[in-house]
């Protein structure tokens, strides 16, 4: 949500004000937050998130307390920024795997994956390996830009490089997608 374009606070300030949205908590708002603690306590940070330090408390508080999944049971669906790792219960997923991977790496003796936000020869996309039933709904993969399975729809079109925003229509899973009115940054190759 926040962190790449250039009206952050703006930004901020226009999805807690709307009163029906729900918000997942993903890598950027992780970084922010810890910017912004960072400069309270005088330690180093990175000066693209300078701004974090103009964050009032209730920001603070609004996106601390932000939920890295949301689950819609009525239709089968979960949310979340980056993904999930096959195999593994909700409960004992780990925030950075839900915040960060793109990936699974397979491990040993096929017992089972291991979320990764690497590009490695032995890594294959987390959606990929995605069994259901449930259909997750995730972003935070801008380079594969859309992504569908049955099971699992990346929707990280690469907005901010450019690209689209797109979204998901629930029920019927349709997505749609708008143009980028301009590159508000520019994309980074991180393998």
């Amino acid at each position: 949500m926040i962190n790449k374009g250039p009206k952050n606070f703006e930004t901020l300030a226009f999805i807690r004000g709307l009163p029906n949205a729900m918000f997942i908590r993903g890598n950027h708002e992780d970084s922010v937050l810890q910017a912004h603690h960072r400069r309270k306590t005088d330690r180093e940070f990175k000066p693209h998130l300078a701004w974090a330090d103009g964050l009032t408390e209730d920001d603070v508080n609004w996106l601390s307390a932000l939920p890295f999944t949301i689950t819609l049971p009525d239709l089968d669906v979960l949310v979340v920024h980056a993904g999930v790792v096959p195999g593994r219960p909700l409960e004992e997923q780990h925030t950075a795997d839900m915040t960060t991977m793109r990936n699974c790496l397979v491990l040993p003796e096929n017992k089972g994956y291991t979320g990764t936000s690497k590009n490695a020869p032995d890594c294959v996309p987390w959606i990929s390996t995605w069994p259901g039933p449930t259909h997750v709904v995730f972003g935070h993969d801008a380079k594969r830009r859309l992504q569908q399975t049955t099971h699992a729809t990346g929707l990280d079109t690469g907005c901010v490089y450019g690209g689209s925003l797109s979204a998901l229509l629930l029920p019927t899973r349709t997505v749609v997608s708008v143009p980028a009115h301009a590159v508000h940054c520019p994309p980074v190759d991180r393998e």
